[in-house]
C-alpha cells in the first residue's frame, strides 16, 4: 500500500513543520518509545525523523498527548495509526489522535469493521488485507496474524534500513509464523503477561483465568522464556516486555527470567524493557544501538 494518493500526500506534506530542531538529522536513525503498555491501554511511537507512526492508541488524545510531550515528540511526525485488534484498551484514542494528527488509520478488514461498529465517526479508515505491504518513507510495515480473542488480530513487522522491529502483544502462543516474523529482529516488543500460579491463585472467576492462559488469550512469562531462547540472535538489541499484568506478574522477577535467557545464548547485550501502563519508556534507538533518552526543553 502506498501513500499516493491525495489524501495520502496531504499527510506526507506535513511534517516540514513536525520535525524537531533539537534532534539528530532525520533519517539517521530509526527511534522507539512504547507510550503505554497494559489492559487500561497501549500506544507505541516509532520514527525515523522523516516518518512516524503508531502501532495502536488506545489512550485518551488528552493523556496520549501529555505523554507525546513529556518526552520530547511533540514535533516529531505522526503519518498514520496501525490497529492490531479492535480491544478498547488499543483503539480507545484512534479516532481523537487520527484527528489531531489530520492522519489515517489503517487496520486490516475485518477489524476495521469492528472499529466502524464502535465509532461512527472514523472517517479515516482504511482496511487493509494481512500481509499487505504499507510503505511510509523508508519504512516497510506489514501484518500477520496471530492468536488472541478479537476477530483478526494482527502482530506488526517494521522494516527499515536500520533494521527490523516486530511487535507481538495480546498473543495466546506464538505460531511458527510468529517465530519466523520474529527472528532477525534488532527490536522485539512482545507479551510477558503472566506467571501462571499467580493467575491460578489469584482471584479472579475460574472463566476469566481460563481466558487468560488459554491458546487465545495472553503469553505468559514461561512461554515468552521459551520463545526467545529459540528466536533471538546477536542482532537483538533491545527486547521491550509488554502488557504486564498488575495482578499477575512480578515486573523484576519477569525482566531477570529474560535476562537469564538471554545470557545462557550469549547475548548479554541485549537491553530488556519493562514497559508500564502508567507512564512512557525511555526513546531507544537501533542505529547505535544505545538508548537516547530526549530530556530538553522545548519551545513553544
Amino acid at each position: 500500500m502506498k501513500y499516493e494518493n491525495g489524501f495520502y500526500k496531504k499527510i506526507d506534506n506535513r511534517e516540514s513543520d513536525m520535525t524537531s530542531v533539537n534532534c539528530r538529522q532525520a533519517g539517521d536513525m530509526v527511534e522507539i518509545c512504547v507510550l503505554a503498555s497494559g489492559s487500561r491501554g497501549n500506544c507505541i511511537y516509532i520514527s525515523d525523523g522523516n516518518k512516524g507512526f503508531l502501532i495502536d492508541a488506545g489512550l485518551s488524545k488528552r493523556e496520549f498527548l501529555k505523554r507525546f510531550h513529556e518526552k520530547g515528540l511533540s514535533r516529531r511526525p505522526v503519518n498514520v495509526i496501525l490497529v492490531t485488534h479492535e480491544h478498547s484498551d488499543h483503539v480507545k484514542g484512534v479516532v481523537p489522535i487520527s484527528d489531531f494528527f489530520g492522519c489515517p488509520v489503517l487496520a486490516n478488514e475485518l477489524t476495521a469493521g469492528e472499529i466502524r461498529k464502535i465509532f461512527s465517526g472514523a472517517a479515516a479508515l482504511s482496511p487493509y488485507k494481512n500481509g499487505e505491504e504499507v510503505k511510509l518513507g523508508k519504512f516497510k510495515i506489514s501484518s500477520f496474524p496471530i492468536s488472541h480473542d478479537a476477530v483478526d488480530p494482527v502482530g506488526y513487522e517494521v522494516l527499515h534500513e536500520h533494521g527490523k522491529i516486530c511487535i507481538v502483544t495480546d498473543i495466546g502462543y506464538p505460531s511458527n509464523l510468529v517465530k519466523e516474523k520474529l527472528k532477525g529482529s534488532n527490536i522485539i516488543v512482545i507479551e510477558a503477561n503472566h506467571e501462571e500460579n499467580l493467575v491460578f491463585n489469584g482471584s479472579r472467576p475460574w472463566d476469566v483465568k481460563q481466558r487468560i492462559v488459554g491458546r487465545k488469550g495472553h503469553l505468559s512469562n514461561d512461554d515468552l522464556a521459551v520463545l526467545l531462547h529459540e528466536v533471538a540472535d546477536e542482532r537483538l538489541q533491545f527486547v521491550f516486555l509488554a502488557h504486564l499484568s498488575r495482578d499477575h506478574n512480578i515486573p523484576e522477577k519477569v525482566a531477570g527470567l529474560i535476562k537469564g535467557v538471554l545470557s545462557d545464548k550469549v547475548l548479554n547485550e541485549t537491553d530488556v524493557i519493562l514497559t508500564w501502563q502508567d507512564r512512557p519508556t525511555d526513546i531507544y534507538s537501533i542505529a547505535d544501538s544505545k538508548k537516547i533518552e530526549k530530556e530538553r526543553t522545548l519551545s513553544t
